[in-house]
C-alpha cells in the first residue's frame, strides 16, 4: 500500500508536469522541477526558477511560488495518505528572494496526522549555500476521493492564494504608494468555488507599522455572503514608487 500511493502520488505529479490533468497555472509554476528523492510522506526537489514565473524585477513571484508550496504539498501528503487532499489553512513566509534561473533545493515532509488532517512543510532553500528563501506550512483534509475520482471545476487554491496576494499589494500600495514585497502570507479556505460562481472581495489595511503593513482580504459568495477564504499578509515597504522602479 505505501509502495503504491507513493507511486500514484509521483505519477500524478508527472502527469501535472506534462500538463494531462489539472490547470495549466499548475505546469507553468512547476516548469522543469525533478524529483531527487521521494519516500511515503517525504519527498527532495531540485528546480531551476523559469522565465515564466518572473515577477517585473526578475524575481520568483512570490504568488507562483505559493502555488508550487502548495501543490508540492499536495502530492506530498498523498503519498502519506493515499487519498485526495484540500487545503484548509496555507500559510508562507519569505525570508529571501530568489532570481530567475536561479538554482534551488525544495524539501516537504508530513510533519503531523490528525485522521482526516494532515500538517506538511515545504521549505524552498539556495543550492549551494542552503539559505532559506521561503517556508510554507499547510494543513490538508483528505477524503475517501482516489486522484482518479475526483471532481474538477473548483476555483483552484493556488490560483486563489496568487489573487489574494495580487489584491493584498494592491490596496497596500495605495495606502503608502510604495512599492512592496511580501514578508508573510497566510490564507485560511472556508468553502469551495465553483468555476463560473459570482463572488466578492473586500480587500483593507488593518496595521501601520511604519516599514511594516499587515492587509486583510476576504473572498465571500455574492448573495449568501457565505465566507470561502480570508488571506492574511504581512508586507514591507521601501523609498521607491512604482514609477522610480519602472524606470529602473
Amino acid at each position: 500500500m505505501e509502495n503504491d500511493s507513493l507511486q500514484t502520488s509521483l505519477a500524478w505529479l508527472r502527469d501535472i508536469l506534462q500538463g494531462k490533468i489539472g490547470h495549466g497555472l499548475d505546469a507553468r509554476v512547476l516548469q522543469g522541477l525533478r524529483v531527487i528523492h521521494a519516500e511515503k510522506g517525504f519527498m527532495r526537489f531540485d528546480f531551476v526558477v523559469p522565465k515564466s514565473v518572473s515577477d517585473i524585477d526578475g524575481n520568483w513571484n512570490v504568488g507562483a511560488l505559493a502555488s508550487l508550496v502548495d501543490l508540492l504539498g499536495g502530492v506530498t501528503i498523498f503519498s502519506f495518505a493515499n487519498r485526495v487532499v484540500t487545503s484548509v489553512d496555507f500559510s508562507v513566509s519569505y525570508y529571501s528572494t530568489a532570481k530567475i534561473q536561479e538554482h534551488v533545493l525544495i524539501e516537504s515532509k508530513v510533519s503531523a496526522n490528525k485522521g482526516n488532517l494532515k500538517h506538511v512543510v515545504v521549505e524552498v532553500k539556495r543550492k549551494g549555500n542552503g539559505e532559506v528563501i521561503a517556508v510554507g506550512k499547510q494543513w490538508m483534509a483528505s477524503n475517501k476521493l482516489s486522484v482518479a475520482q475526483d471532481v474538477d471545476g473548483n476555483w483552484h487554491v493556488g490560483a486563489l492564494a496568487s489573487l489574494l496576494d495580487l489584491i493584498g499589494i494592491v490596496t497596500i500600495y495605495s495606502f503608502v504608494n510604495r512599492v512592496i514585497s511580501t514578508v508573510d502570507f497566510s490564507a485560511s479556505y472556508y468553502s469551495t468555488t465553483k468555476i463560473q460562481e459570482h463572488v466578492e472581495i473586500e480587500s483593507k489595511v488593518t496595521a501601520n507599522r511604519g516599514k511594516l503593513l499587515h492587509v486583510v482580504i476576504e473572498v465571500r459568495r455574492k448573495g449568501n455572503g457565505e465566507v470561502i477564504a480570508v488571506g492574511k499578509q504581512w508586507m514591507a515597504s521601501n523609498r521607491q514608487t512604482l514609477a522610480q522602479v519602472s524606470n529602473v
